[in-house]
């Protein structure tokens, strides 16, 4: 008698591999755009439970503890009104968050068209728009906000659109070198040869193919974005207080430098951080999204 033995046959189940986006995959492969992106997403965390975070809140004030040196309670020390530094520093992460993207945002939605009407049509409508372009990149960017920010007024809201104006710049001359490019290639010429109108011709066919410059320019300018909101607050031109910014936070500091010094670093390093990991990011966007500027700057 011969005894047979069952065999098992492995199971046939084909895993599928979750396939990410081309982009997304080189980030990850990029050591400093990882990096960068998970000081963002770690900010962003701060940010989105502040209120879970801290039981403090960002305007309460407690004259008794005013300028307590940082311990377990505070882990940042309280500033000259016994506010919570830790605590205001969370809450400002959200100002900084939230400015830096709608100034992008606002940016792009007026350099963007501005660059590719510019491109397609040409001739007047080229010198016209990229003079007026060229008038106000001869205001220094800062002086610019600053005075639209004096007719605007401060809040979340103007800060954005002062910033974003002044970005649009960088935005409507990129993508316009890109689409002069663009429009010279033959599917372009095959397009406008078969009657598509000029509308279709920018939004199906110049617009797709030359906004990936803009795409890392945009990630480049929320790192700006931040820092200009900074510089703004500091100078007691953003947002309104006692909203709580990293900016107004390093100008109350910088007056009381002397008798408390250690008020200074923590807005100051997240300013430094923050920028610096957005520009980590879109230093790999660029090497991702065109090759052949890798390692250039």
């Amino acid at each position: 008698m011969v005894k047979t033995s069952d065999s098992v046959e492995p199971s046939s189940v084909d895993t599928a591999r979750i396939q990410l986006p081309y982009w997304l995959a080189g980030l990850l492969r990029h050591r400093l755009s990882v990096i960068g992106g998970s000081f963002i997403l770690f900010v962003a965390f701060l940010a989105v439970f502040a209120p879970l975070l801290t039981g403090f809140e960002p305007t309460e004030v407690d004259p008794p503890n005013r300028f307590l040196r940082p311990s377990f309670e505070h882990l940042l020390g309280t500033d000259y009104l016994g506010r919570d530094q830790f605590t205001r520093l969370i809450y400002g992460a959200r100002i900084s968050m939230v400015v830096g993207i709608f100034s992008v945002v606002i940016a792009s939605f007026i350099g963007v068209p501005l660059g590719l009407t510019a491109a397609h049509f040409g001739g007047w409508t080229d010198s016209a728009i990229m003079r007026f372009i060229d008038a106000k990149l001869s205001i220094p960017g800062l002086i610019l906000a600053m005075m639209l920010l004096l007719m605007l007024g401060g809040g979340v809201l103007t800060v954005s659109i002062a910033l974003g104006i002044n970005l649009s710049s960088a935005q409507a001359r990129l993508i316009r070198s890109q689409a002069l490019s663009v429009k010279e290639r033959e599917y372009f010429h095959a397009a406008r040869a078969m009657g598509t109108s000029n509308w279709r011709l920018i939004l199906l066919h110049m617009m797709p193919n030359s906004i990936q410059p803009v795409i890392v320019q945009a990630s480049l300018g929320v790192g700006f974005a931040i820092l200009g909101e900074a510089s703004l607050s500091f100078l007691g031109l953003g947002v309104t207080p006692p909203t709580p910014t990293w900016g107004n936070m390093l100008s109350l500091a910088f007056q009381y430098m002397r008798s408390a010094p250690y008020l200074l670093f923590a807005p100051g390093v997240a300013i430094l951080l923050l920028v610096m990991s957005f520009s980590f990011v879109g230093d790999g966007l660029r090497d991702v999204l065109d090759p052949r500027l890798k390692g250039k700057i």
